[in-house]
């Protein structure tokens, strides 16, 4: 049975059945869930702690602009679909996918801060946040995701267990070398595995025009006989059946799937990168497809939520936001000793 991620704790669909009246509903409630609730408010605030303020540090982050990507696609859209011993391997930019998999908003935020009460004590910082308890692990090397994913996939498949693995990845990685010997290897063994694209259109600040050869990254599927899947990621349920197919697949046993899902950038690629190479027209189109605004309106028209309750959830988050942020900011840092800096180095 599906479940999903509310407020942190396991919810199943049968929970929300009591309030709902139809299937379709009840997508748009999974799907509202962790757009309204995680996003939003969450992240952002992590994003005002970076580049050359509190943390001191070049934050590879997810500003309410880039998250935009997210809304309609990965990471929220898998909290519906994965099971809760599915693999799901991120990039440097994997904040969305942590909190999809159940990590607490407090202890990510810990270990942003570098503090002892984060999920690897303060070692693993904004960009590798990992807890293997939730079978969730970034990876800073670009397409190294999609070999984990594969591994992953090969060992669920020889201990003759159902769990899939999702290997995600930005457009820039579809041209490294991991990512075609781990889409094959997946193929050619028939792996329970996910890969998923999130296409931006940049990889850092090179078009993709100028580095890519085929228009659509799904393309790439039809070398090793997969199925390929373009979707538009700002729709988050178009997303989600997306998704829920290829999960599906390669639960069954009929192996692994390529995903790319359209999504839009708003600014450059990190904090310090100003997105001057984005004209004018380029941003006011791509402000057109906010899917905030947009899927607000709709929950509120299918009734599914009202105004006043949005407003409600908004003020609900602003204070897991707070509580977060609280929490870093009094949690103690590791100690300054010889012996704490070789910690967990050597095994």
């Amino acid at each position: 049975q599906a479940v999903i991620w509310r407020n942190w704790e396991m919810i199943t669909p049968a929970t929300l059945a009591r309030v709902l009246r139809s299937d379709d509903a009840t997508i748009l409630a999974l799907a509202a869930d962790i757009v309204l609730r995680v996003t939003p408010q969450v992240i952002p605030g992590w994003a005002e702690l970076g580049y050359g303020t509190i943390i001191g540090a070049n934050w590879n982050l997810l500003p309410y602009e880039q998250l935009l990507d997210l809304l309609g696609w990965s990471p929220e859209r898998m909290a519906y679909v994965l099971r809760e011993d599915d693999y799901l391997f991120s990039t440097h930019r994997s904040h969305g996918h942590l909190l999809c998999k159940g990590l607490e908003p407090r202890r990510i935020m810990a270990e942003l801060w570098g503090k002892t009460t984060g999920y690897c004590q303060g070692r693993g910082g904004s960009m590798h946040v990992t807890d293997w308890s939730k079978r969730v692990m970034p990876s800073g090397m670009v397409g190294t995701s999609i070999t984990l994913a594969t591994g992953a996939a090969l060992a669920s498949k020889l201990r003759g267990g159902h769990e899939v693995a999702i290997g995600a990845c930005g457009d820039g990685a579809v041209n490294c070398g991991a990512f075609h010997e781990g889409l094959n290897m997946a193929a050619v063994w028939r792996l329970p595995a996910v890969f998923v694209s999130e296409n931006n259109g940049f990889a850092v600040t090179t078009r993709l025009q100028q580095s890519t050869s085929v228009e659509r990254l799904s393309d790439r599927a039809a070398a090793y006989s997969i199925p390929g899947w373009t979707v538009d990621g700002t729709d988050p349920l178009a997303s989600y059946e997306v998704l829920q197919d290829a999960v599906e697949r390669a639960r069954q046993g009929e192996g692994p799937s390529l995903i790319e899902a359209i999504v839009r950038r708003w600014k450059g690629h990190a904090a310090w990168d100003k997105g001057s190479y984005l004209t004018e027209e380029e941003l006011e189109a791509i402000k057109t497809h906010d899917p905030l605004p947009q899927y607000r309106q709709r929950l509120i028209q299918e009734k599914i939520l009202t105004q006043d309750e949005i407003t409600s959830i908004d003020a609900e988050m602003e204070a897991v936001m707070e509580e977060a942020l609280r929490f870093a900011e009094e949690s103690p840092a590791p100690p300054l000793t010889k012996e704490e800096a070789v910690r967990y180095a050597y095994v």
